[in-house]
């Protein structure tokens, strides 16, 4: 994909605002119109953006893709189907991104369906797997996420503070949870330093990321 510091011109050609450094609401599409016509960068680049998809209109999606260079796929974050995809995307409209999904391919654009596994959601896999194709979806990826390698589960709260529900990771996972007196010893430090040059995969690296504290490490 596309992932590099670009200098102060590249960065003149996108909105941000100010106080939260993200892109405004000034269509995207305009902002890679004008990165590409810069010749800043080159057009050939891969460009690869990762949303929920839940935002802007179905035209919105039509002209991002007639805007983007040939070299691109948009990862739509779709974690199952109607009846659960809300429940770890809390706040995102389901139909809405599966209608600005279509509308984003049927102009041309590459997507790909990014599905998170849970427990919730595992039965739907094949169903979901389904639907990404008869949509004309350019691949179907199941992952899971690292959110449960300090927990086996998290309470979801509503507005009063009262807990709804839990998320849980799939059945078939076979996870390495932090016991809480490791995650006390790694927060008691200010950086974890991993200086290795070679590891096969290493848990101690998960395991800091868990205990939300800075991690340095080589390319291992």
């Amino acid at each position: 994909g596309w992932s590099c510091f670009p200098d102060k011109n590249v960065l003149a050609l996108f909105s941000f605002r100010k106080s939260e450094n993200v892109l405004s609401s000034k269509s995207l599409q305009n902002s890679v119109k004008n990165l590409l016509r810069s010749k800043l960068i080159n057009s050939n680049i891969t460009l690869d953006i990762h949303t929920n998809g839940s935002a802007r209109s179905i035209n919105w999606w039509q002209e991002l893709a007639k805007s983007l260079p040939k070299k691109h796929s948009v990862h739509f974050a779709l974690d199952g189907l109607e009846d659960t995809h809300h429940l770890y995307r809390i706040g995102t409209d389901y139909n809405k991104i599966i209608k600005n999904a279509k509308a984003f391919i049927d102009e041309g654009g590459n997507a790909e369906w990014i599905f998170l596994k849970f427990k919730h959601n595992e039965h739907q896999i094949n169903e979901a797997r389904q639907l990404a194709s008869d949509l004309g979806f350019a691949k179907f990826v199941e992952m899971q996420t690292i959110r449960f390698v300090g927990q086996p589960w998290f309470d979801v709260y509503d507005k009063q503070g009262n807990v709804k529900y839990k998320l849980e990771p799939t059945s078939e996972t076979k996870m390495h949870f932090i016991e809480p007196k490791v995650i006390k010893e790694y927060k008691s430090s200010d950086i974890f330093i991993l200086p290795s040059l070679y590891e096969g995969f290493p848990l101690t690296v998960l395991e800091a990321w868990a205990s939300k504290i800075p991690v340095l490490t080589s390319d291992v």
